[in-house]
């Protein structure tokens, strides 16, 4: 052990870090700002490093930092280190205490963790306290029952997934070498390289193999999640019969099931459906039976919420955008099931999201918390990242107007006209003149961008100009999307189509909506119906829709609510019953405002099309703490109206005057 100034120095996890960037970065300021210290904690640091190497192997002139540290240095200083001249962290000592409590076993004494441990009782116990509160929202209960005793209850789901989330920080896949290991980069990864090694590496070498073996057409992220998940199942002694898996007579048809069932014989039945089910949820594959969770309605209108939410924040119209809504809600189902579980996925490119596109991250990042805390997520800043590039696609193609271009050329006309075409073919651009090199110097008119066969370096313009060859080439048509001229849309509008087919075939008799569904499906890249691009806007309520009572009971309500719609032939008798029967479910009820409830149920066969009914009642009624006027009765098809009318529902109760709207038509009844 070194000493300065007869203080023993002992080093933790922050000097390793500092270590792992000045591989990167060797200026002092900006290493303390990556840090969020000041320079001269930093010099302290790089000062206890080298007492601890028993030389000066880092040095600092002129605020530049010049690391001379090689691999075994660092080995060497690793080795070096031991419990008395190593600080742990709070998060390395809750790491140590979930290894060696609920990684091997649900009961442990306080006793023989602290021996195991070399940590004081008291420190223990502090850090026990916090742990519990950590676990308990994951699901995971740890409970004292005696003065030295702990144990912990939880669903074996929610073990599983914490578990194998955990050993995901470190562990280490080496795709190249097709090899997995431990983390062991400084002294903390090394006592958990050697914990981890004794319990884990040959259960997690073996499933790595065959995982690997198989071809199973998914991410290596979630291959290896996948082997985590499946070493734990092996390692934990859990009764697999708790496992909670829905869907089961589905999944057992899928290649999924089949191929895991054939490659893990060990694992049970309900081990393979777990597994598959993950697969499943996690992925962004469409998959019939995930294709609507049970609370899809929350979900969609969540979604639309947030577009609404983002729309305030960047002072922008995104959200009658059908493409960004389903872009989104693709890439929500797995979004939310990863952050229910706590699956973190690294997003590589987060930094440079924030960096160049800073103000949409930021207000996505806001607008998120309205769907948090409707679904009760936390959506982390990596998923966040994820969904950036899909808003700036939306914010980019919002307003596509053409870019005024004065093309410049003394080439014959033939040529110029062929670079005219070219450049109308591929790009959004109006074409304002085409003048020859001398004229140049006479031109007044506004453009955006000068294209140009000649060299125009020497002149000297306001106007950026961009030079090509008259045929455009591959190279000229990739330095022209730098200038941002917007792309051509290369689709042909479906109404535009049928406008031209139905001038050449008037007299004649045709089936113009079979028509319409033929040229979508023939062309299915080249012909868009843009009426079905756009959400509809107004709800509009008829008269029957709506009625008014005086009840005590907010069942009653809706049940009024469902008589409405059974009544004008909306559902069947069926769907009426199953609603009812499923009231006490927090699941198929939400609130549209302070005032107002939507009830709803699955979409099934019960359903003849899409509609709703609303009650107001006379006197309100309390239901999650709030005192509700008006029920809100949905019946789902199943279908795209069920979107649009839920969205105008959502839109109508959100306006400061649809009380009186409502009050008006009830009075005029």
């Amino acid at each position: 052990m070194f000493y300065f100034g007869g203080i023993s120095l002992a080093l933790n996890t922050k000097h390793f870090e500092i270590l792992k960037e000045l591989k990167k970065e060797d200026d002092l300021k900006r290493v303390a700002d990556i840090f969020n210290q000041t320079e001269r904690n930093i010099r302290y640091k790089i000062q206890e490093l080298n007492e601890n190497l028993g030389q000066e192997k880092i040095f600092i002139k002129k605020r530049k930092i010049y690391c001379l540290l090689d691999e075994n240095d660092i080995a060497s200083l690793i080795k070096g280190l031991n419990v008395q001249n190593y600080v742990y962290e709070q998060k390395e000592r809750m790491d140590l205490l979930i290894i060696e409590t609920i990684l091997q076993e649900d009961e442990f004494q306080i006793e023989e963790l602290a021996d195991s441990l070399q940590m004081s009782k008291s420190t223990l116990r502090a850090d026990i306290k916090i742990l519990t509160e950590k676990l308990k929202k994951v699901g995971i209960h740890l409970g004292q029952y005696s003065n030295k005793k702990y144990r912990a209850q939880y669903k074996n789901n929610d073990l599983i997934y914490y578990l194998s989330i955990f050993l995901y920080n470190y562990v280490t896949f080496d795709e190249g070498r097709r090899a997995i290991s431990f983390k062991r980069s400084n002294y903390f990864e090394k006592i958990v390289y050697e914990m981890l090694t004794k319990m884990y590496c040959s259960v997690l070498e073996d499933s790595y193999q065959k995982i690997k073996a198989i071809d199973l057409s998914y991410t290596d992220e979630t291959l290896n999640l996948l082997i985590l998940l499946i070493s734990v199942l092996k390692l934990r002694k859990l009764n697999s019969e708790d496992l909670e898996v829905l869907n089961k007579k589905v999944l057992k048809e899928t290649k999924e099931f089949k191929t895991l069932r054939k490659v893990f014989p060990e694992l049970s039945e309900l081990n393979i459906y777990f597994l598959t089910d993950y697969l499943l949820r996690i992925s962004c594959d469409e998959k019939e039976i995930f294709a609507r969770h049970r609370n899809w309605i929350e979900i969609e209108l969540g979604v639309y919420r947030l577009i609404k939410e983002f729309e305030s924040l960047e002072k922008v119209q995104l959200v009658k955008n059908k493409k960004l809504l389903d872009d989104i809600l693709y890439y929500i189902k797995p979004l939310i099931y990863r952050s229910s579980k706590q699956i973190e996925l690294k997003n590589t490119v987060l930094k440079e999201v924030k960096s160049i596109y800073g103000d949409t991250f930021f207000y996505l990042k806001k607008a998120f918390q309205s769907f948090e805390t409707l679904l009760g997520l936390e959506v982390s800043d990596n998923e966040i990242g994820f969904l950036v590039p899909i808003f700036q696609v939306a914010l980019r193609n919002r307003i596509r107007q053409a870019k005024r271009i004065l093309v410049v050329s003394s080439y014959k006309r033939n040529l110029i006209n062929f670079l005219l075409a070219r450049l109308e073919e591929e790009f959004l651009v109006e074409i304002v003149h085409v003048i020859s090199m001398k004229q140049l110097d006479d031109f007044q008119k506004n453009v955006d961008l000068i294209i140009t066969t000649s060299d125009l370096s020497q002149m000297n313009l306001k106007v950026p100009f961009c030079r090509v060859s008259p045929i455009l080439t591959e190279s000229d048509r990739k330095h022209l999307e730098e200038f941002e001229l917007p792309p051509q849309d290369k689709h042909i509008s479906l109404d535009a189509l049928m406008n031209v087919i139905e001038r050449n075939v008037e007299g004649q008799k045709c089936n113009t909506f079979k028509m319409r569904e033929d040229l979508l499906q023939s062309f299915p890249n080249i012909v868009v119906d843009e009426k079905a691009q756009e959400i509809k806007e107004n709800l509009v309520i008829q008269k029957y829709q709506i009625t008014e009572l005086d009840v005590f009971d907010w069942k009653e309500a809706v049940k009024a609510a469902t008589e409405i719609l059974w009544k004008h032939k909306y559902i069947k008798k069926a769907y009426m019953e199953d609603m009812l029967n499923h009231l006490e479910e927090d699941g198929l009820m939400f609130l549209l405002n302070e005032n107002s409830a939507l009830f709803y149920t699955e979409p099934k066969e019960n359903v003849y099309h899409t509609g709703f009914s609303i009650v107001h009642v006379e006197t309100p009624l309390i239901i999650r703490g709030k005192k509700i006027e008006y029920f809100v009765c949905f019946a789902p098809k199943g279908d795209a109206e069920d979107q649009n009318l839920l969205f105008q529902l959502n839109d109508f109760f959100e306006e400061e005057n649809f009380e009186n709207t409502l009050k008006k038509m009830l009075r005029k009844k």
